[in-house]
């Protein structure tokens, strides 16, 4: 348990969702609710609640470590809320002092300006939001690890810090921005990711994958039975079958009767296929063999309700046992713990600088969980193999948007630099044992290191946890991998597009009379490196406070499903969920609308009945008998259409600013490139210039958090292959007769082309 003193002030999601954080891992988190804040539905507030216990009087929040919160320091004063010796962690819709500072908004809108909503849906319809709170559970995520880091500064130096974190700038850095830029044109929406992976039916259920690629199809064709000679002559091709999924859906439903689609899953995997999930809708995943083999799903007792499934946790600690699960309860006892933040000196340093963290992870969900932390200031060192580098170095732009045509491709790719920067590079042979011993050397000078490969690589290579603490008691290893080290699917490959089907994720994702679909990019990576990065934080917090190093083992599965958490709660106690498209819940009218122009969108999001009422009288629908939600809930589709009429004959921008100056949140559905100039980041210069060698000068994202007592930075490029090789060697002690022969017998390397 994490010995920590939270005050949660009041209920917005995002807040809810890292304060859920704190509490799941032990800490004591009292909730003061504020008035006037709109309420979560029951089952979303049964879930976000667990663990916590509700305060009522100003008073009995005195002597908080940590203060969550959405109100401004101002508001704070007014709730009668001490906040001067605690961490303050602000999360807001939009960042302090910028264009939209104090403008309203909901999750939705955030997803429209910072291009992430835009990705996301079929081409041929309005863009898609996130399924459930997902949106708003990104933000808080996000938000956990940047407090977690203040607490690790505080304990190192007694410094106090405020932060803030930006929804906009937190969703706007998931995005393929930098891809984008160096293709020339934005991502768009294909009903999936461009790839071609797409929810395909096979028997009795669905699978995702991407069988545009030849081998996977022609592998799928050898499961299944299926002679190459029956499929159709416009199916034949990889072109083909990419650009008309909806025909091959229909094909393999047609070819597979009878069949299992679990079968078929475990037996693509077993043939090597390169990525496939099984769809699952939330529900499912309660009787799913791996998870139930796992132990994975806790109960929740509740006294009112009885019990109730309820989400595990995304990783094993060895030294932090999470606390049984309770729900909230009424409360005015003291706090549980101790004053733990004694000062010691005082440095306006970054969070965590001076830690050093030796990074083996590749692609997405590793490399971005160790860039969030190089960019709270940490050492991180890439580690990659100049034989076998990291696969997202495959990913290479054309060469007439180099800067350096004479490049080697190795250091090209836009997807590796956007997860990559602010490291060094190191390229080593680990199949060499004096590479293993380059790689044990360096890990003697760190504090974490971090892999996502499966269980059995770093075993392999003698670099597992048992191995490293035998000679350094206080490392911290962070390995994540698609399922974890055990149960059946421990060995599985798997990436965001297979996990999100896996998670129940496409089950909720989709227009609301469609079907399911797949996301757009892929995002589940980024969005459970976050629980990377954050369990990273837990091991350090923990080992300012006792010493010990740890062992932290996570999953992309088990860090997907808390993203979802009270849509496995409503499929345990009902049995269905509900796909809701663009609209919500408790917010009506809500969702996408068109502009002039092609593919031109705007999102509105009516959170109140007087918000309804400007709107109202806008779009020419005043009708009394419309001012509650239940009323609008009902006429949705009439005030939809009411809506898409008065916004489809006004720019973009007009029908923006018309909605704002009469006080209804709104934004425009901006797509990757339009961001980078959007006044809200352009007036904070929030993405700046950054000099690659090979890639020329691009604008690199900026960064979700503010620190009030240490100013983040992007100080170094993504490394091209082993750029840092010999400093690095250097740094740990090797004297340069041994730096040679380590490079002349091929041990290390360096490829930076020509």
């Amino acid at each position: 348990m994490i010995p920590l003193r939270v005050l949660q002030v009041g209920t917005d999601p995002s807040v809810a969702y890292c304060g859920l954080q704190f509490a799941l891992w032990g800490a004591d988190v009292a909730v003061f609710r504020v008035r006037g804040e709109a309420e979560s539905d029951e089952l979303t507030e049964r879930y976000l609640s667990a663990n916590k216990r509700l305060i009522t009087r100003a008073a009995e929040a005195a002597g908080a470590d940590i203060l969550l919160t959405a109100q401004s320091t101002a508001a704070l004063d007014r709730l009668g809320i001490e906040h001067e010796d605690a961490i303050v962690s602000r999360i807001v819709p939009y960042a302090e002092n910028g264009v939209l500072d104090g403008t309203p908004s909901a999750p939705l809108l955030l997803e429209a300006a910072s291009g992430y909503l835009g990705i996301n849906g079929s081409p041929d319809q309005e863009p898609l939001r996130a399924p459930a709170n997902l949106a708003a559970y990104i933000v808080g995520a996000s938000a956990f690890g940047a407090t977690l880091a203040a607490v690790h500064k505080r304990l190192a130096t007694g410094e106090v810090e405020q932060v803030v974190t930006s929804g906009l700038d937190v969703l706007a850095s998931m995005t393929p921005f930098l891809r984008s830029q160096l293709a020339g044109r934005a991502d768009r929406r294909h009903g999936g990711p461009a790839t071609g992976v797409r929810l395909f039916p096979v028997g009795d259920g669905k699978v995702s994958l991407n069988l545009a690629d030849e081998s996977t199809f022609t592998m799928a064709l050898g499961v299944l039975g299926i002679d190459r000679a029956a499929v159709p002559t416009d199916l034949d091709t990889p072109a083909q079958r990419h650009d008309d999924p909806a025909a091959l859906g229909e094909f393999l439903r047609s070819n597979s009767d009878g069949r299992s689609a679990v079968a078929f899953f475990k037996a693509m995997i077993e043939l090597g296929a390169p990525r496939i999930g099984l769809f699952q809708e939330p529900g499912a995943l309660l009787c799913n063999e791996h998870m139930r083999a796992t132990g994975y799903f806790r109960t929740l007792d509740d006294p009112e309700h009885g019990e109730t499934a309820y989400p595990g946790m995304p990783a094993a600690m060895s030294r932090i046992d999470p606390p049984p699960l309770e729900p909230m309860r009424n409360s005015g006892d003291g706090w549980q713990a101790a004053d733990l933040m004694a000062g010691r000196h005082r440095s306006r340093r970054r969070p965590l600088e001076g830690l050093r963290i030796v990074d083996f992870t590749q692609a997405w969900i590793g490399p971005f969980a160790t860039m969030m932390l190089a960019d709270l200031g940490a050492d991180v060192i890439k580690v990659e193999s100049h034989r076998r580098p990291d696969i997202w170095r495959n990913s290479r732009p054309a060469s007439r948007t180099l800067r350096n045509p004479n490049a080697h491709p190795f250091n090209t790719s836009a997807n590796f630099a956007s997860t990559n920067r602010n490291k060094r590079g190191i390229a080593v042979d680990l199949n060499d044992g004096r590479g293993r011993n380059v790689a044990r050397e360096l890990i003697r000078t760190a504090d974490v290191v971090a892999s996502n490969f499966t269980p059995r690589v770093m075993r392999k290579f003698g670099l597992d946890h048992a191995s490293l603490a035998s000679t350094k008691h206080d490392i911290i290893t962070v390995t994540w991998s698609g399922y974890g080290e055990t149960g059946p699917y421990a060995d599985y490959k798997a990436n965001g597009a297979t996990i999100e089907a896996m998670a129940g994720w496409d089950a909720l994702f989709g227009y609301a009379d469609g079907d399911p679909m797949v996301m757009g990019f892929y995002q589940m990576d980024a969005i459970t490196g976050l629980q990377m990065a954050a369990c990273t934080l837990l091991g350090l917090v923990h080992r300012d406070l006792t010493g010990e190093g740890q062992e932290v083992a996570g999953s992309m599965i088990a860090s997907a499903v808390p993203y979802v958490g009270e849509e496995v709660i409503r499929a345990s106690l009902f049995g269905r969920n509900t796909r809701w498209g663009n609209r919500h819940p408790a917010m009506a009218p809500h969702g996408v609308y068109p502009v002039q122009g092609d593919d031109q969108w705007i999102a509105l999001a009516c959170r109140d009945d007087q918000e309804w009422q400007t709107l109202a009288g806008l779009i020419g629908m005043d009708d009394d008998a419309l001012n509650s939600l239940a009323a609008r809930r009902a006429a949705e589709d009439e005030i939809d259409a009411r809506i898409a009429d008065w916004s489809r004959c006004r720019p973009r921008e007009t029908a923006i600013r018309e909605a704002v100056a009469a006080g209804v949140p709104a934004a425009p559905v901006l797509d990757v490139l339009e961001i980078l100039d959007y006044p809200e980041f352009a007036a904070r210069e929030w993405f700046p210039e950054q000099h690659h060698p090979d890639l020329g000068t691009l604008r690199y994202g900026g960064f979700p958090w503010a620190f009030d007592r240490g100013e983040l930075a992007a100080e170094r490029p993504p490394p091209r292959l082993g750029e840092h090789t010999s400093e690095i060697l250097a740094e740990i002690g090797l004297d340069a007769s041994e730096v040679d022969a380590l490079y002349r017998d091929d041990v290390v390397g360096t490829v930076l082309g020509s």
